[in-house]
């Protein structure tokens, strides 16, 4: 099996928690994006100035009517852009997350609960060995196994993906 997508594998397993985060993360900003206020937006008018050229003192440019008018089509815009940002990178984290999760549950039973121990719950392999009754080694080499018929399915279905 090659080196490089069992390096692949031990990175996505050691990034599991870490992507779990970002995924959380993401869908609570999905669920609750930030919006301006038409206070923010009209407190942010006023302080805004030009470079002073073209209109007179006491004089309102028509670039801050053309800005206040088209305000709230801009900020859909915007936030509809920041959604769909937001919602491709949750997307793919998800798929990512699930493709490794289902690969887990393909190996066997030992082998996945080692797996999971270790890199999603994050118990050191010396006490799991412990809870399993089982030497440090031993249980090292069923977490190289493991990471090695991970990455044998990752390249087998890599094969057959666009």
């Amino acid at each position: 099996m090659s080196t490089e997508m069992s390096k692949y594998v031990l990175m996505l397993l050691e990034s599991y928690n870490e992507r779990a985060r970002k995924i959380a993360v993401l869908r609570y900003n999905l669920e609750h994006p930030a919006k301006v206020s038409r206070s923010e937006q009209i407190e942010a008018m006023n302080f805004g100035h030009g470079d002073g050229l073209d209109h007179s003192a006491g004089h309102i440019s028509n670039k801050t009517l053309y800005i206040a008018l088209n305000y709230e089509e801009q900020a859909e815009r915007m936030n509809a852009e920041s959604a769909h940002e937001i919602a491709k990178e949750l997307f793919a984290l998800e798929c990512e997350q699930r493709r490794l999760t289902y690969f887990i549950g393909l190996l066997d039973k030992r082998q996945a609960e080692v797996i999971r121990l270790v890199f999603v719950d994050g118990i050191p392999t010396k006490e799991v060995a412990a809870s399993f009754g089982l030497t440090y080694r031993t249980i090292d080499r069923i977490k190289r196994t493991a990471i090695e018929n991970l990455a044998e399915m990752y390249a087998y279905s890599d094969q057959f993906r666009v």
